[in-house]
């Protein structure tokens, strides 16, 4: 390691160490902002495990809810089919006691008719047992008179007339007794037969009341038991719908919660980016002190370097070309790592021209002017870095690039041999070199035309 990079990396140190005493001052600020972002993080952490356990049990109410309300519905349809089956049942009641009404009516009125033909046989018996009785007294009182009465009528007749006519009129008495009573026997016989018919008729409403009755009970049995099953699906849909109504207060409850643990994350959050941010802003400005202080310290060490290479400047033999007059750009090396011309790019990897040569040489060492003229520009290039740019007259232009540090600034006037800038690898080099260069009205031409080593 040679003694100007020695001297530089002791120079960043120092300066280092002096950026850190520079910030000392605000370590125990960044350290509590430090404490009060770690603490956000975990309460954010907590916030975040309270409000995934909310949602943990969210997720199962929810569940419950969805399988109760499920339910809910079921025995909504299971009452509503109770009440439909009690509708029909009411409707079969109603039929079956309009049933026993039209029965009762019936009854009523077959048992009218019994007691009419009961009357009609009461009466036909009471007719039949007088004419009975009459022709009873007649049969015994021509029985007991004997034939001699039927002769003394006979005899007595005035004439043959007369007496065919007593005779007709004694058979005509046998006739009609035997005629009438014939007659009583019959309807006698018919009114029998009616009577039967009737009780036959009325012990069959009998059977179709005791059967309608039978139908009724149980039917009435049925709306029962269906309205007591109407009962307890009211009930348990009640319990039902209270039991849904919990887990929806539940879910409500807990939607509040974590919305109020969103909020708190979102608020603890909120303040850790602000402590972050105020974190980060501590550290940018002890970073950019820090940046200022080894800035600093490495510009005292080139200017130092600077004062020391002007000072040995007397001490090189300066190379002139005799042609150009120009001067060696770089008094310390005469080494050529990359000539001038077409070439494979070391960092870009692709063919183009090289448009200068570049002469390896230690960081710091000197670069001076090859000839006189005017700074027209002295800045940084992200590809050629640190740069000084001399126009000599008549469109030529001397540009010198990659270096660490520059001694001019634009619009400078310098000498031939003048330190202008320090060896360095700013920009896209792969090492401490000058990359010097020369143009032409704008064009790149060979350094070569003008210095020599």
């Amino acid at each position: 390691m040679n003694r100007k990079y020695r001297a530089l990396l002791c120079l960043l140190l120092t300066a280092a160490l002096s950026a850190n005493l520079l910030v000392a001052a605000d370590a125990s600020s960044a350290d509590s902002l430090q404490q009060d972002i770690d603490n956000l993080q975990k309460t954010q952490e907590e916030l975040r495990e309270k409000m995934d356990s909310m949602q943990n049990e969210q997720t199962s109410l929810e569940d419950q809810l969805n399988s109760t309300e499920q339910k809910v519905s079921q025995l909504q349809q299971q009452k509503q089919e109770i009440e439909k089956n009690i509708q029909e049942l009411d409707a079969q009641l109603g039929q079956a006691v309009q049933e026993l009404t039209d029965l009762s009516g019936q009854e009523e009125a077959k048992q009218q008719e019994i007691q009419a033909t009961n009357e009609q046989l009461a009466k036909a018996q009471q007719t039949e047992r007088i004419q009975y009785e009459n022709m009873k007294l007649r049969i015994r009182y021509m029985y007991e008179q004997g034939s001699a009465n039927y002769l003394t009528v006979l005899l007595t007749s005035a004439d043959a007339s007369d007496l065919l006519s007593r005779a007709e009129y004694i058979s005509s008495i046998y006739r009609y007794d035997r005629k009438m009573l014939d007659q009583y026997e019959k309807a006698k016989e018919a009114v029998e037969t009616q009577q039967g018919v009737l009780a036959k008729e009325y012990q069959d409403l009998e059977q179709l009341r005791a059967s309608a009755e039978e139908k009724k009970a149980s039917v009435e049995q049925l709306v029962a038991r269906k309205n007591q099953e109407l009962q307890q699906s009211v009930q348990t849909l009640s319990a039902t719908e209270n039991l849904a109504q919990q887990y929806q207060e539940q879910i409500d409850y807990r939607e509040s919660v974590i919305r109020q643990l969103e909020q708190a994350a979102q608020d603890a959050s909120a303040q850790q980016n602000e402590a972050i941010a105020s974190l980060a802003a501590l550290n940018n400005a002890n970073a950019a002190l820090q940046a200022q202080a080894e800035e600093a310290a490495a510009r005292a060490i080139l200017e130092k370097m600077a004062e020391e290479e002007q000072a040995k400047l007397g001490s090189y033999d300066m190379i002139v070309d005799p042609n150009s007059l120009f001067v060696w750009p770089c008094p310390s090396s005469t080494r050529i790592t990359s000539n001038y011309g077409y070439r494979v790019h070391p960092i870009y990897g692709d063919y183009r021209l090289h448009n200068g040569i570049d002469i390896g040489a230690e960081t710091g060492s000197a670069i001076i002017a090859a000839y006189k003229g005017t700074v027209i520009g002295a800045g940084y290039n992200t590809s050629m870095g640190n740069y000084v740019m001399i126009d000599h007259g008549q469109g030529l232009v001397t540009i010198y690039m990659h270096a660490s540090y520059l001694c001019v600034s634009e619009g400078e006037e310098v000498e031939t041999g003048q330190l202008i800038a320090l060896v360095g690898s700013t920009g896209a080099a792969t090492g401490p070199h000058l990359h010097f260069t020369t143009r032409v009205n704008g064009n790149y031409v060979s350094p070569w035309n003008y210095v020599s080593k």
